[in-house]
């Protein structure tokens, strides 16, 4: 009869510990559930607080169609360009007629009196330096206001697409620019396709493969 009790004891025992681990292990999945369903919840608060914000002024951004095939996310103030990544990746594969093309589509979104024809690359660069000094300007003008500099503090280096913190990309050149680790964005400055069109040929095509280099993990 002891023997039985005992034998009973150890069947409880080690049953109770069974379950004990059962409860510990079904915890855990419910912890990770949990963190998982906050971590969903919080992507989905962060990208509702910055989307379509510029993640240089925190001005809005609108979209703008570039060519027949892309277009590209230019902030209303300061006049810095987001693109998605796909986006911008088709247009570094795209021919280089294409690109050429592209590229005179956002210099024309900047200056749209230049539609009409095609100014030589020491004009671009001269205008963007004119006009970067005006949009200087009406930025400091702007973010003195008390709304503005709380918009440019909540919304700076944040994508604009999925809300998620942007890093500094180094290029050549000097070129920095901010990506995304997490949809792979890429924000312009405004004045980095100043730098890009004054580089010749081959520095360009340099830099074009570099990007896409990064792009391949």
């Amino acid at each position: 009869m002891a023997k039985r009790i005992h034998t009973e004891d150890e069947w409880f025992a080690r049953h109770e510990r069974d379950l004990i681990e059962d409860l510990r292990r079904e915890r855990i999945r419910r912890d990770q559930r949990m963190a998982e369903a906050m971590q969903k919840q919080e992507a989905a608060q962060q990208k509702a607080l910055h989307w379509d914000h510029c993640p240089e002024c925190g001005s809005r951004m609108k979209q703008e169609q570039i060519d027949q095939k892309f277009h590209v996310h230019r902030c209303t103030v300061c006049a810095g360009l987001f693109f998605d990544r796909e986006k911008l990746e088709d247009l570094l594969l795209s021919s280089e007629e294409e690109r050429k093309n592209s590229l005179r589509g956002v210099i024309h979104l900047m200056f749209p009196r230049w539609k009409a024809h095609q100014p030589d690359s020491e004009k671009i660069i001269a205008e963007y330096h004119k006009d970067r000094e005006v949009r200087e300007k009406l930025l400091a003008e702007k973010l003195s206001e008390g709304e503005a500099k709380k918009a440019k503090e909540l919304h700076h280096m944040h994508c604009p697409n999925c809300g998620s913190k942007m890093k500094p990309l180094q290029l050549q050149h000097g070129l920095v620019l901010d990506e995304c680790p997490l949809c792979g964005g890429v924000f312009f400055n405004y004045g980095e396709f100043e730098v890009i069109q004054a580089l010749s040929d081959e520095e360009r095509k340099a830099i074009r493969m570099q990007f896409l280099k990064m792009g391949i993990s």
